[in-house]
């Protein structure tokens, strides 16, 4: 069954691709210039390794060119790793070639698991909205009236907590796939929760939103992990020359 990336030309599947990759982690994604590319069309980074990608949108299955040019494009940019990204899957050659030169083939398969990985519109509303309120109850709080209020709050440990959790819905805001900061805005996040876990008597039911948001954090971080995995060299499916 034919995408919408299938009727793609090779520049507009290249920019379309990058846009994948940051939602998956990647920073600093840049598309080459289309002529004298030298065999790569992305250079990216993620966890310390320059990336060089060739991005293939063909209608048949690729052979050992496009490894080839990935591998020599690679060298020429001096990156750590290489791969071919493509709406397609690979020959039994371009496979074998892609073993003895460490060249990741990123096939059809992992082209819809980097779809998948896309951040629910949810997910920024409720960062968005927890770090306003968590800034208004630190206001209300620091407030002679909300003082007056809550003498029996105590001072540092509802600003900790307020703090912790603006803190925390801040990178689950900004988070655009990066799993670190996927990670620091779970243990915010966490840590906010154990702490109005100590005001419970003061704050009631404004426990419930770090809890939630905790919650939703380390889903979202744990299905960013699960993508992480998907883009590692494991065998793709290929086709008999």
């Amino acid at each position: 069954m034919k995408k919408s990336y299938d009727r793609m030309d090779g520049h507009t599947f290249e920019h379309y691709c990058a846009g994948l990759l940051r939602r998956n982690g990647f920073h600093h994604v840049e598309v080459t210039r289309g002529s004298g590319d030298q065999g790569i069309d992305i250079l990216a980074w993620k966890h310390r390794k320059k990336y060089g990608i060739q991005c293939k949108c063909y209608s048949y299955y690729l052979g050992n060119k496009a490894i080839q040019e990935a591998y020599a494009g690679m060298k020429f940019y001096e990156c750590d790793v290489a791969a071919v990204l493509t709406n397609q899957y690979f020959t039994n050659s371009a496979v074998a070639l892609a073993g003895k030169t460490d060249v990741l083939l990123w096939d059809r398969a992992v082209l819809e698991e980097l779809r998948k990985c896309k951040k629910p519109r949810l997910l920024n509303l409720a960062g968005l909205l927890g770090m306003a309120g968590s800034a208004w109850l630190f206001y209300f709080l620091c407030s002679t009236e909300g003082l007056k209020s809550l003498q029996n709050f105590p001072g540092l440990a509802d600003g900790i907590f307020c703090i912790l959790l603006f803190l925390g819905n801040a990178f689950l805001f900004l988070e655009k796939g990066s799993i670190f900061l996927s990670l620091l805005s779970t243990l915010l996040l966490g840590l906010s929760a154990l702490t109005g876990l100590y005001l419970f008597n003061s704050l009631g039911g404004i426990l419930l939103l770090p809890v939630l948001l905790f919650l939703f954090s380390f889903l979202r971080t744990r299905k960013l992990k699960l993508r992480t995995h998907t883009l590692r060299p494991l065998p793709p499916k290929a086709e008999k020359d």
